[in-house]
């Protein structure tokens, strides 16, 4: 074999490892967003309506266009929390009771978030609390 044709052979196998490489790491973002919105998902429905009871605390800008809602429980009084876009995308949610914390986390790709939460409420309620929100 020439040293073209070796050249030429490496650079095949060269592209078709990085085609493997894509492959595999798209298939892990999509595994990692799945699992991450189901545990968000299942911290959303711990904290039930999100005014009833109200929220306890915020925190706002924690990240890129990330505000938070806290709520308490059962003597804890940072238990649950979830962090949203202004479109109302929870891309972060944390539970922090007893056993925890468990944190389900999109913070890095928020636009993969599939929970929601009503924006307008979520903005209400932060006004409520004296943060400083528009």
């Amino acid at each position: 074999m020439s040293g073209r044709a070796r050249l030429a052979a490496g650079a095949l196998v060269a592209l078709a490892l990085l085609a493997i490489l894509v492959a595999v790491g798209r298939w892990e973002a999509h595994r990692h967003a799945r699992d991450e919105n189901a545990r968000i998902a299942r911290i959303r429905a711990l904290v039930g309506p999100l005014d009833k009871p109200k929220p306890d605390a915020y925190r706002v800008n924690i990240g890129p266009g990330l505000d938070c809602l806290l709520w308490g429980r059962n003597g804890f009084p940072y238990a649950l929390e979830l962090c949203f876009t202004a479109d109302g995308r929870v891309a972060e949610a944390i539970d922090r009771r007893p056993g925890g914390p468990h944190i389900a986390s999109l913070r890095e790709d928020p636009g993969r978030a599939t929970t929601r939460i009503d924006p307008e409420l979520a903005r209400r309620l932060l006004r409520g609390l004296g943060a400083p929100v528009a």
